[in-house]
């Protein structure tokens, strides 16, 4: 008699394999922390203990004429508390170097009312968000990991943590912030253009490959 394997068997039994382990055997540690997500929390106890950095891009359309009619690129940087989740510090470029992170970070630690300007004294009153973190998060962009990032922070105390690529998740605190500025206030500025529209969603990356390999068969033929 033939015996089968049921579909519910299958499922617990990829259920309680161990991907993670079974990539650090094969492929090595390094791997398999970038690959798998986390295991756990990531905890702080307490405000101003540990601060996350990063860069978003989106397109936006800005007066387009017969001359000029390609989207800019923005950059919208934020430094974030992971405990509160407070927004710290912003700044918005169309190419981020070291003097954007720079200017974030400095933004970060000191007090809001020396560098908005006098038109929102209010809005500085209010945002009681500074001083030196213990510890910084972000990841391996060129400008994160220059000699002028990396000084200063060494020079203010702090102890620099690099995220390995594909681990979003442990900065997810300002992961998190930068898809909710995008999704409730930028996503509605006039002239704004999605991610996928630009090309700049790396999870249509291999959709657009295989349309352009089959666009070029058929032309072949």
């Amino acid at each position: 008699t033939e015996s089968s394997v049921s579909i519910e068997f299958v499922r617990q039994l990829l259920k309680a394999h161990d991907k993670f382990e079974q990539k650090n055997r094969l492929l090595g540690h390094l791997f398999a922390v970038q690959d798998v997500r986390a295991i756990g929390k990531l905890h702080t106890w307490y405000p101003g203990q540990r601060a996350e950095f990063d860069f978003t891009k989106y397109g936006v359309f800005l007066y387009p004429n017969s001359n000029w009619n390609q989207p800019e690129l923005y950059f919208d940087g934020l430094g974030v508390d992971h405990t509160s989740g407070v927004i710290g510090s912003f700044v918005t470029t169309t190419s981020p170097t070291s003097r954007d992170i720079v200017r974030l970070y400095k933004r970060y630690v000191m007090p809001k009312s020396t560098w908005l300007p006098s038109s929102l004294s209010d809005v500085a009153q209010l945002w009681d968000v500074f001083g030196l973190p213990h510890l910084v998060a972000m990841d391996n962009g060129a400008e994160f990991i220059s000699n002028a990032t990396t000084i200063m922070l060494l020079m203010s105390g702090v102890v620099i943590l690099r995220i390995p690529p594909r681990r979003g998740d442990l900065k997810g605190t300002v992961e998190r912030c930068i898809n909710t500025v995008e999704s409730r206030y930028i996503h509605h500025m006039p002239g704004y253009i999605p991610k996928v529209a630009v090309g700049l969603n790396p999870k249509y990356s291999k959709v657009r490959e295989r349309a352009k390999s089959a666009a070029r068969l058929t032309v072949q033929e």
